[in-house]
């Protein structure tokens, strides 16, 4: 359980929050995470989503943010492909509505692919 209890620290660090202000928002005992007591896997689903992590990488065992294989296979694919990484770091900072012509125009050679 220590490396479930380092890795609730750590992302505690990352929000800013103390383990306290953790267990006070979940509703949890005082200390009761930073001792390791009454770690539930009902409680540590609540750790889990309070952080938008994966049970798995909550308790060392998997993929940080994804909870499904489709995602993960999803994400490792653009993280393998550098124009696709470009075009998915590019589309972070886009306003909405040059996504929105980005969508159409690549729906468009899309169709087009199809017809050819």
């Amino acid at each position: 359980m220590s490396k479930t209890i380092e890795t609730i620290k750590e992302l505690c660090k990352e929000k800013g929050i103390s383990l306290h202000r953790l267990e006070m928002d979940l509703g949890f005992s005082n200390a009761s995470l930073s001792r390791g007591r009454d770690l539930t896997e009902s409680r540590l689903i609540k750790v889990a989503e309070y952080f938008g992590v994966s049970l798995d990488y909550l308790t060392g065992r998997g993929s940080r943010f994804f909870a499904n294989k489709e995602t993960a296979q999803i994400a490792q694919t653009i993280f393998d492909d550098a124009e696709l990484r470009l075009l998915f770091d590019t589309a972070k900072d886009a306003r909405p509505e040059d996504i929105a012509m980005a969508r159409a125009v690549l729906l468009g050679y899309k169709r087009k692919a199809h017809n050819d």
